[in-house]
């Protein structure tokens, strides 16, 4: 019997657009300067990331501190915090934000 179906373009489209709303309302609450072309190209890099997941699922760079480490970087690309206290700061809001919005999503 086959298992569920996953298509990477729905997969995609997804994750670009709740990459982009994550980061937009991490921005915000962070008091960050939000531009817009950052924040769409971290959600797009953020979505790549979640569509090769389906490909290469058990390789080293989908391990927690990879994860990590990417959702660190899409902060990075997406905020350009300018002092280790700001990406502090954002990175506890992202977390914050990203859990409530999976929370909610499953419940």
């Amino acid at each position: 019997m086959d298992g569920p179906k996953v298509y990477a373009d729905v997969t995609f489209a997804i994750n670009l657009l709740m990459d982009f709303i994550i980061l937009w309302v991490t921005a915000r609450l962070a008091g960050s300067r939000v531009i817009y072309f950052r924040l769409f190209t971290a959600a797009l890099l953020g979505a790549v990331y979640s569509v090769l997941y389906l490909y290469f699922a058990m390789t080293l760079y989908y391990s927690v501190p990879a994860k990590l480490l990417f959702s660190c970087l899409l902060l990075v690309i997406g905020l350009a915090p300018h002092s280790w206290t700001e990406f502090k700061k954002a990175l506890v809001y992202f977390y914050g934000i990203s859990f409530t919005v999976a929370g909610a999503s499953i419940a």
